[in-house]
């Protein structure tokens, strides 16, 4: 992964892929294992790529242009709830895209369970794998709030 860090925008590129991130949009950026990730201000995951950069290096670029960065991790770590089939807080569709990512990951089927946690982001949810099992936050103001 490449990163480039200016006083306007955070780049992120990994293979022909590349993320651009207005500094007024990301609400912070931290490690979670191995992947980075970006938050927006709504709490919203906007990018979370595998990570092979120094920790240390990261925040000193991150933070040397002000940008929220987390060295203690996910801000929002203690809202996950575990994922369960048919869990009654979650709407028929989004518990079926929840389904569909657990058999992708365990066909081990990365991009398949990628495209998924995209789908669920679209849909308001934030997803973090811990293990085999998926834990689930709401993003606040989302429709189905």
């Amino acid at each position: 992964m490449r990163v480039a860090v200016d006083d306007r925008a955070i780049r992120l590129r990994l293979d022909e892929q590349t993320h651009e991130i207005a500094g007024p949009d990301i609400g912070a950026i931290f490690l979670d294992g191995k992947d980075l990730v970006v938050l927006g201000v709504s709490t919203e995951e906007l990018v979370r790529l595998p990570n092979d950069r120094d920790r240390t290096r990261l925040a000193e670029a991150f933070s040397a242009h002000g940008y929220p960065w987390r060295p203690d991790g996910d801000p929002h770590s203690g809202e996950y709830r575990r994922w369960v089939d048919e869990t009654p807080d979650l709407p028929g569709p989004v518990n079926a895209v929840f389904k569909a990512r657990e058999r992708a990951l365990g066909k081990g089927d990365s991009d398949d369970a990628a495209a998924l946690r995209a789908e669920l982001a679209k849909l308001g949810f934030v997803v973090r794998d811990e293990g085999s099992y998926q834990y689930w936050r709401r993003v606040p103001g989302w429709a189905h709030d």
